[in-house]
């Protein structure tokens, strides 16, 4: 039943950790926000850290393995929400190397959804791998695929999306600033043109206001 999330999980971080490899400086960027070492070549054992522990979990059928994943993805968790709360929001997460990507809400709930289901297979009887399911037959194979499919989709989700958010945001804010700014220059000009036309206007008598 978790197989397929596990399986996403694991091929996210492997991902993960080949973009800061071939990226550092955003996820350089975040370690900085956090006050860590931020060296591009801490940052890229950082990376071969994660990329251990992804491929660890992918081909070794050891509950430890299924630990240290969710163990790592709760470390994710924790990150992204100190920088939520510090309000380093325009800081990227650095995850995939993308510098472009800020940090939003749905990485920590993206975060604490492979820890949980890394963490449901660490304490549970099975524990799933790569090479197991493919030799399962045509349904260990589907799950292999859809969990491909996931993680890239994943992928998609955490860098595309923030960026759109932010975008939309901007725009949103961007328009209300220029509503108000209308609404404030249209104001004098209607006060004025009322004075104006009471000004003009014939007075009892036949005198007019001056």
């Amino acid at each position: 039943m978790f197989a397929g999330p596990y399986i996403a999980g694991a091929l996210l971080l492997a991902i993960a950790a080949v973009g800061k490899m071939r990226k550092p400086a955003t996820a350089a960027a975040a370690m900085r926000a956090l006050r860590l070492p931020s060296t591009t070549l801490s940052v890229r054992i950082v990376a071969l850290a994660e990329f251990a522990v992804a491929i660890t979990a992918l081909v070794i059928r050891t509950h430890w393995a299924a630990g240290t994943l969710a163990f790592a993805y709760l470390a994710f968790s924790i990150v992204v929400a100190f920088l939520i709360v510090s309000g380093e929001r325009e800081i990227s997460c650095g995850c995939f190397g993308v510098d472009a990507a800020p940090v939003a809400p749905m990485h920590l709930v993206t975060n604490l959804a492979l820890a949980g289901f890394a963490l449901v297979v660490a304490i549970g009887h099975h524990v799933p791998t790569i090479p197991r399911l493919l030799s399962s037959g045509a349904s260990g194979v589907a799950v292999v695929l859809a969990a491909c499919v996931g993680a890239w989709s994943l992928v998609v989700v955490l860098t595309d999306l923030p960026i759109t958010y932010r975008i939309a945001m901007r725009v949103r804010a961007q328009s209300h600033r220029d509503a108000r700014d209308g609404s404030g220059r249209a104001q004098p000009f209607r006060i004025h043109d009322s004075r104006s036309m009471a000004a003009s206007a014939p007075q009892p008598g036949g005198a007019q206001r001056v």
